[in-house]
């Protein structure tokens, strides 16, 4: 008996190593060490505006809730990544009382390399012209308990309102399923960042 309780601990221990040491991330992105009640906000304050974003704009629908209300930059930042190199991601979120949407764009590329007139595909066969793109929604920003990654992505890069600002506009189809309806969602956002 003892055995396999001691067996029985070990195997969630490993499992839980292991989704810590593979980064797990989602959009609640809890921290698996903490026994936490599922509406405790994990990450309901903005991070790191690195990039200067303004102006954000947020379309759409995702998981049956609407992009409607204040719509604010709630991340913008480079970083690098093992494969493939340095990356942009924006996060845009906004929140009304039907509840909280979120856009969180990755772009396979850092922002000095981005040019007005590039074009990003989803479904595109460049690895450097590669993007993706994180669709949440939920009650609050600290439990946003729906997430999807979208069957279609484009991206748009053109002139920012002024000369040191680029604009970058996007449109994703997201699917959905029968627990939030049926066909598919469509969602767009606008953000204008710094050049670098």
């Amino acid at each position: 008996m003892t055995k396999t309780t001691i067996s029985t601990k070990t195997t969630s221990l490993t499992l839980v190593s292991a989704l810590a040491l593979a980064g797990f991330s989602g959009c609640a992105g809890f921290d698996p060490w903490d026994d936490l009640e599922p509406e405790t906000p994990v990450r309901a304050t903005p991070g790191t505006n690195a990039l200067g974003a303004s102006a954000p704009v947020a379309n759409g629908e995702i998981g049956g809730v609407q992009a409607l209300g204040e719509h604010v930059v709630w991340e913008a930042t480079t970083f690098d990544d093992p494969y493939y190199g340095e990356q942009t991601y924006i996060e845009i979120r906004t929140q009304s009382d039907e509840g909280v949407t979120m856009q969180g764009l990755t772009l396979h590329v850092g922002v000095a390399d981005l040019e007005p007139g590039d074009s990003f595909d989803s479904n595109g066969s460049d690895p450097d012209r590669e993007v993706d793109l994180l669709g949440c929604s939920g009650e609050n920003h600290g439990f946003l308990d729906y997430e999807t990654t979208p069957d279609e992505l484009h991206v748009e890069v053109e002139e920012g309102p002024t000369d040191d600002t680029l604009r970058l506009d996007w449109e994703a189809t997201l699917p959905t399923d029968d627990f939030v309806s049926t066909g598919s969602e469509e969602c767009s956002g606008s953000v204008v960042i710094s050049r670098q």
